[in-house]
Formats: C-alpha cells, structure tokens, sequence
C-alpha cells in the first residue's frame, strides 16, 4: 500500500506517520509540513533498494550527522548525539558492500555511494532511521533519513523531509530512545 502524504503525529518518545490529505509532522504542540517518498510507503518486507518508497514499521533513529554551521538556531546542546559531517562522509548503497546501508568513507572505486556533504543543502542534517540496519538485508533499502526538504516540499527518495527553518527546532525535541512509527493510514 503506497501512502501518497502523511501527518506525524509524536507521543513522547514515538513519532507517529499516518496518511492524511496533507503532509504533518507534530510534537504535542509543535508541528510543520514534511514530505515522504515519491512513491509513498510500503510494507518493510517489500522495501527495495531505489524503489522510491518509504518503509512501513516502527524503527529507532540513529545518531545523526550534522553541518552545524549551516543551520539557523542550531542548540548549543541536544539530548540527541550528532557528528559533524566531513567531505569524506558517504552512505553506502551497494547491496554487494561489506558496508551496505551505513555511514562509511568516500573510496574513488564505490560506484554505489550517497555523498552526505552535498551542495544543495539537504544533507545539513540528516538523522538515519534504523530501517534495515539490524540485521542489514542486501538489496533491501538503504539511507532511509530524517533530513531537510526541498524549498517545494517535493517527495523524497524514501525518506522523511522537513522544512529547513523547522528542523532545528525538531532537534531539540529528540532523545536517544526517541521511535519512529510509520503506519500506513
């Protein structure tokens, strides 16, 4: 079943995605618009590398990497760890890799890679949802984030897309045991 928008909607340690006529993110009394995938959503045992589609399921989030620097009120401190990015910084794609579906370093011969240092700003955060990480299935989705959406709200490749002026505020709310529930309505 594809979702084609969501509202998200987050107890205190869970963040719930539901299909509803237009794309929500909330926090008790906070809240903003978000995007999912293209495709929209799909059971996790459907889940395909490069399918467009966001997984169904409840996960944990992973720490997250970060460009501090380039983010308007970026908090001195957050309950949630973050690393700050390099140049050098990918998410390997490669369904054959020994490091599928993790953070790992830019090699010239990696022709399967999704470079987290990227010019149009997207990736000035990006929190990994733990979506196929354990155990890590080959060909099965791969860099499935939180991260910052397009100044359209355009659809994403599978992940979850917030407004560039609301994600600090987003940060600030997440702990380390902090969920994500995506259900399909």
């Amino acid at each position: 079943m594809s979702l084609s928008s969501e509202e998200i909607a987050v107890t205190p340690n869970k963040i719930i995605v539901t299909a509803m006529p237009t794309p929500i993110m909330k926090f008790g009394d906070w809240k903003t618009s978000c995007a999912i995938g293209r495709n929209g959503a799909i059971a996790r045992a459907e889940k395909r590398e490069g399918d467009g589609c966001t997984p169904l399921g409840t996960y944990p989030l992973r720490p997250g990497f970060a460009l501090a620097h380039r983010l308007a009120n970026w908090p001195k401190s957050t309950r949630f760890a973050f690393t700050q990015q390099t140049p050098h910084d990918i998410w390997d794609n490669d369904p054959a890799s020994p490091t599928y579906n993790q953070r790992a370093l830019l090699d010239p011969d990696r022709v399967h890679a999704e470079r987290l240092l990227r010019t149009d700003g997207l990736y000035d955060l990006i929190i990994p949802i733990g979506f196929n990480d354990n155990p890590t299935l080959a060909g099965r989705g791969s860099a499935i984030f939180i991260h910052i959406a397009t100044d359209d709200m355009a659809p994403t490749a599978g992940c979850i897309a917030v407004p560039r002026d609301r994600i600090s505020s987003l940060v600030q709310l997440l702990t380390p045991d902090t969920l994500i529930e995506i259900l399909p309505d």
